[in-house]
């Protein structure tokens, strides 16, 4: 009888142990479910209001600076007898509207090229190409620096935009800039580098020697430098990192499914403990009335 009841103890458990197994499982399937379902949703939701730019070109010239889908402003160095240009812009999305405009007809000194991506929720962003039309007089810089920065890309005399990243602790930046013209008696004009707050600011640096005139430029870009000091309690701490060790714990469904069986299995013990105390307790009952009986 006793085997017996072992016995039936231990299939209970292996039974109630798959049956947990399963309905984890199930429980799981489910939510990989539900979470793949609600990253499509966001993903479509996302192409509907994306309204990035994948790449942009000019056909034979580059671009400066370098394309990033966050950066709005571009600049580009033609020669004056250009009067149109082949504009290539490719959408993050193929449900995306791209149109451009102002790239024919380029008549001004300096033009702008706009190209406006409509998303598909009918949102807009408008990157711009700023088109400077120069001719090669012969006036040049050899030189152009700002003091503890570097331009990007590096200075060359053929080059006529330049970005550069300055950070700084104060409220205010001027920036010192260092030029050198390839000819004596050149007028060297250096406008927009005083009292720069922080963001993007276009420096402008204009040679004038006679009838000739050169332009560079540089896109400043000011970032104030902020140091952030982060306290932690030290109770804090250890229940952070408590926690944490309990979620990647139970990130892994074999170990929930492994504690869950043991959790199972000690609630059996535990009611098969509490069954053998009753039916002890009503068998001592028992033999004490038997053993009251007799003496009576």
């Amino acid at each position: 009888m006793k085997n017996i009841k072992i016995c039936v103890a231990i299939i209970t458990v292996i039974i109630l142990s798959i049956f947990l197994e399963t309905s984890i499982t199930y429980a799981t399937t489910i939510n990989k479910d539900i979470e793949n379902d609600l990253n499509n949703e966001l993903s479509e939701a996302d192409n509907k209001s994306n309204n990035y730019l994948k790449s942009l070109s000019v056909e034979g010239y580059d671009i400066y600076p370098e394309f990033n889908k966050n950066t709005t402003n571009y600049y580009v160095v033609v020669p004056k007898t250009v009067t149109a240009l082949n504009i290539v812009a490719i959408p993050e999305v193929e449900d995306a509207n791209v149109k451009i405009t102002g790239n024919t007809s380029l008549t001004k000194i300096e033009n702008t090229i706009k190209i406006n991506v409509t998303a598909k929720n009918k949102k807009i962003k408008t990157y711009n190409i700023i088109v400077d039309k120069q001719e090669d007089n012969g006036l040049n810089l050899v030189e152009l620096n700002i003091e503890n920065t570097n331009l990007s890309p590096e200075f060359d005399s053929g080059n006529y935009h330049y970005t550069a990243d300055i950070i700084t602790n104060t409220e205010y930046t001027d920036l010192v800039i260092n030029t050198k013209a390839n000819k004596e008696n050149v007028n060297i004009e250096i406008i927009g580098n005083k009292n720069l707050e922080e963001g993007e600011h276009l420096i402008t640096i204009i040679l004038k020697s006679g009838n000739d005139t050169t332009t560079y430029e540089i896109l400043a870009n000011i970032t104030k430098n902020t140091v952030v000091t982060t306290v932690i309690e030290k109770d804090e701490s250890f229940i952070n990192i408590a926690s944490e060790k309990i979620k990647e714990f139970f990130s892994d469904d074999s170990n929930t499914i492994i504690v869950l069986s043991i959790i199972a299995i000690l609630l059996f013990i535990l009611v098969i403990v509490a069954i053998a105390k009753v039916v002890k307790n009503k068998k001592a009952n028992k033999n004490r009335k038997k053993i009251k009986g007799r003496v009576k």
